[in-house]
């Protein structure tokens, strides 16, 4: 059987469905005394380009990747569970955004 007469075969929905999994963060469980548990969620080959995109300038003919920035585009979109985005866990933290 081809590539081609496998995939006609397959299951249309299992083979597109997007991916997810459940990730616990140890050190964060142990510390706060119940599981931190985040659920990652696949990122569509067109976002990630995106992201990518987005954290790259190009500046006297040499890429500049601004890693932070790329980190940080894909733990946004690749974390399912928002609770980070809460106003009062932004002000314990001194975070702005």
């Amino acid at each position: 059987m081809n590539l081609a007469d496998a995939l006609l075969a397959a299951d249309a929905g299992k083979i597109t469905k997007k991916e997810h999994k459940l990730y616990e963060v140890k050190r964060l469980s142990a510390i706060l005394g119940e599981p931190f548990v985040l659920d990652l969620r696949q990122i569509p080959n067109k976002r990630v380009r995106e992201i990518q995109d987005d954290s790259m300038k190009i500046e006297g003919g040499k890429t500049l990747v601004d890693q932070y920035k790329l980190a940080m585009g894909l733990l946004c979109d690749g974390i399912a569970n928002k609770d980070f985005d809460n106003r009062d866990v932004l002000k314990h933290y001194g975070a702005a955004t």
